[in-house]
């Protein structure tokens, strides 16, 4: 048994992927605990470090040994890469140096959001990688993107082959970011298959995996229209917390008032599985049948009257008996998908969604091209019910219809909406990831042949407000059929002779029906059968727009594709990151520009003995049986020392073990 130490970030990425219990129950592990808080010592166990490799981190677990008698009887490192050599020599020569039995890194330094979404845990990563202001940041966060994207890749035991976008007619100083990443991450993955011969993992039947590598300016219009899917609109319009948290209330209490709750939308929460994609129109009719059945179902409950309210059907829920996960749940969900309406009516955003896809697309709804499309634009721009960020938005998307605007349209549109200086500087620093929103005359006539090619494409069925289809939808289309240009997107080795075959032959194979898809990071893998895995990456962060179109082309093709950027891109936050663009760098307050302390704090060189406890660590519960869900994702680990496991489910599973190993 053996006490698992973490710090508050490699906290957040665990708790992510494993509960507590599981590792308690299921790992043998005695306590968890956080590196600088105050902890209860436990001499005759052994402690495992699961950390990011700081001089302070080293110094929390020096203090560890220095206290009389030590906090633990032995030490087991394992470092998030890169590891700097003077962090391992510091270590070595600490007073936990000789009670230290093994000091390696760990490959899970990323976030399974969804099961077939991951983030690298960067919302800074549009000013790091594209403000001038930034340039000494460039190459350690490019670094740390490649080890990162390692991390996924070995979670699943993938050696892709790599492919990276090369846009046609650069236009903007960091164009050959992904070519950067992308050899960035080839030189580490080989690194890491020459050292460890037992990957990568070559399921019988299964065809190589491919890893697609772009940057945000493969599609300018997807972080800025507005999305009527639930989770894009959502995102879009509410408030969420690291993407999986949002604030809900509860039934009225007998002051008037209404009680606010944290909910959390995961994997494990059917309705968001289910919904998270469906048009916003159709969640809100299918989730008020959901709730109309569960009250018909308990007519003595609830109130008889037809003519009821969101917060009526709230209250409703909450005065039956038991159901208590369920009543929780559709509260939330009503919460969320009530409060999108609500702005979407108080906005008019369906008008506003009627010249953004014009815009969007470049046709009007019947599928012709807009001949009144600045009369429309001029009209919803007056709207005073759209705040400052919608209207930057919308002249975003007219800028980049018309191939860019000179400054004197800027000028006069900054009169006509009110805008201030900032919001203009916005649409100004879209040039810095290649969006054409600024031309140098109104004599320049610029086409679609004068600028780099374009991926999105339209749809011509369903919702008015859904026709714009994103660029990563097509791309990864033409890559599954065999069809993704190898002059825009090349390898970073050279081109396989069964690749384009192997990508042919998804043509044509029947959709996955099960819209309960398991998460591609699930532990257990006999349910799963040996399809192609691609792995997307888009550096500066993903929309769920993206996102959500994986899914739809895993369905289609029967393969298992996963995309992830720096962290997931909204509307707000990705406009904010624009403005940021141009900002002196003392303002941004990034984490790298923040001094760390060093010192670990005093109270972990005070010994604990003949002393109350003095922290509250998550200690081992009793053991119940089928208590504790499967884990979504496997922590992957290097240790080199520990003999692979024979099995497919235990060779999935053993990098977690092999932290508890001595």
């Amino acid at each position: 048994m053996q006490v698992l130490i973490l710090d508050n970030y490699t906290s957040s990425l665990v708790r992510d992927v494993v509960d507590d219990n599981e590792l308690l129950i299921k790992h043998n592990i005695a306590s968890i605990e956080i590196l600088d808080s105050k902890r209860q010592s436990q001499s005759s166990l052994e402690a495992v470090y699961l950390i990011k490799p700081t001089i302070y981190n080293v110094n929390c677990i020096a203090a560890d040994f220095t206290c009389i008698p030590c906090r633990y009887s032995a030490c087991h490192v394992f470092f998030l890469p890169p590891v700097p050599s003077i962090v391992v020599h510091k270590l070595k020569n600490s007073n936990a140096g000789k009670y230290l039995r093994r000091i390696e890194d760990a490959y899970l330094d990323f976030r399974p959001l969804e099961s077939q979404v991951y983030t690298l845990n960067d919302p800074r990563s549009l000013e790091k990688l594209y403000s001038s202001e930034c340039h000494d940041l460039v190459t350690s966060t490019i670094d740390k993107i490649a080890l990162q994207l390692v991390s996924a890749c070995t979670a699943l035991g993938e050696y892709p082959i790599v492919r990276f976008y090369n846009p046609d007619k650069p236009n903007y100083e960091a164009y050959s970011l992904s070519h950067i990443i992308a050899q960035k991450f080839q030189n580490q993955i080989d690194l890491y298959a020459g050292n460890h011969e037992n990957f990568p993992d070559n399921s019988p039947g299964r065809l190589p995996s491919i890893l697609l590598i772009m940057d945000r300016s493969i599609d300018f219009i997807s972080p800025i229209i507005h999305d009527f899917t639930y989770q894009a609109l959502a995102y879009d319009l509410l408030e969420f917390k690291n993407w999986n948290k949002v604030m809900y209330s509860t039934q009225k209490k007998d002051d008037g008032k209404s009680k606010p709750l944290e909910g959390k939308v995961s994997e494990k929460d059917p309705d968001w599985v289910s919904l998270r994609h469906e048009h916003i129109a159709d969640v809100s009719s299918k989730f008020t049948e959901k709730v109309q059945k569960l009250l018909k179902d308990n007519p003595h409950f609830v109130n008889q009257d037809t003519n009821v309210t969101v917060g009526d059907l709230k209250d409703m829920i909450f005065s039956l008996p038991g159901f208590k996960e369920d009543r929780d749940r559709y509260t939330m969900h009503l919460d969320i998908a009530s409060g999108c309406m609500t702005k979407i009516e108080t906005k008019d955003l369906k008008s506003v969604s009627v010249v953004e896809q014009t815009l969007a697309t470049g046709f009007s709804e019947d599928g012709t091209k807009p001949k009144t499309i600045t009369d429309d634009f001029v009209a919803v721009l007056a709207d005073e019910r759209l705040d400052h960020m919608d209207r930057v938005r919308l002249i975003l998307l007219y800028a980049i219809f018309r191939h860019g605007l000179v400054e004197a349209d800027y000028q006069r549109l900054q009169q006509h909406c009110g805008l201030s200086n900032d919001d203009i500087q916005i649409i100004r620093n879209y040039t810095k990831i290649g969006a054409p929103t600024i031309k140098a005359s109104s004599k320049i006539k610029l086409s679609k042949s004068d600028l780099s090619h374009r991926f999105h494409s339209m749809n011509t069925k369903g919702y008015m407000t859904s026709r714009y289809v994103c660029g990563i939808y097509n791309v990864i289309d033409q890559l599954l059929t065999g069809k993704l240009s190898a002059d825009l997107f090349p390898y970073t080795k050279e081109q396989p002779i069964n690749e384009e075959e192997s990508a042919a032959a998804a043509v044509g194979i029947n959709s996955l029906r099960n819209t309960h898809q398991r998460a591609v990071w699930a532990l257990n893998p006999t349910a799963q059968p040996a399809k192609q895995r691609i792995f997307i990456f888009v550096a500066g962060g993903i929309t769920a727009s993206e996102a959500k179109a994986t899914y739809e082309l895993s369905k289609i093709y029967n393969r298992e594709i996963i995309i992830g950027g720096n962290d997931i891109i909204a509307p707000r936050q990705f406009l904010t990151s624009l403005l940021n663009l141009s900002k002196p760098r003392p303002s941004l307050n990034l984490e790298e520009d923040k001094k760390i302390a060093e010192s670990a704090p005093n109270f972990l060189l005070e010994s604990d003995r003949q002393k109350p406890s003095i922290s509250s660590p998550i200690t081992k519960p009793t053991p119940r049986e089928n208590t504790f869900p499967s884990v979504a994702k496997p922590i992957s680990t290097i240790s080199s020392s520990v003999e692979p496991p024979k099995h497919e489910k235990e060779k999935k599973k053993g990098k977690l073990k092999s932290l508890f190993k001595s």
